[in-house]
C-alpha cells in the first residue's frame, strides 16, 4: 500500500510548472530544459491543464498529484 498526503504543502503564490520544475533546477537543469521535463511529468500526472495555475488555485486531488 502507497501512502499519500491527504494535505500536501505547496507555496501557495507559486505555478504549479514551478513547483513542478524546481527539483531538476536545484539539479543543475536549465530553466529551459527543467520547464520542458516538468510540462511531460505534469502530462504524465494528468494535470498538464494546470501548469500556468498558482498552487493554491488547485484541487485537493490536483495538489496531490504535484507533489
Amino acid at each position: 500500500m502507497t501512502w499519500v498526503p491527504q494535505n500536501p504543502f505547496g507555496v501557495p503564490a507559486r505555478s504549479v510548472l514551478d513547483h513542478a520544475a524546481f527539483p531538476l533546477i536545484a539539479r543543475g537543469s536549465s530553466r529551459r530544459d527543467a520547464e520542458a521535463a516538468a510540462r511531460g511529468a505534469l502530462e504524465l500526472f494528468g494535470i498538464a491543464h494546470t501548469a500556468d495555475r498558482r498552487y493554491s488555485d488547485l484541487s485537493g486531488g490536483e495538489g496531490q498529484r504535484l507533489m
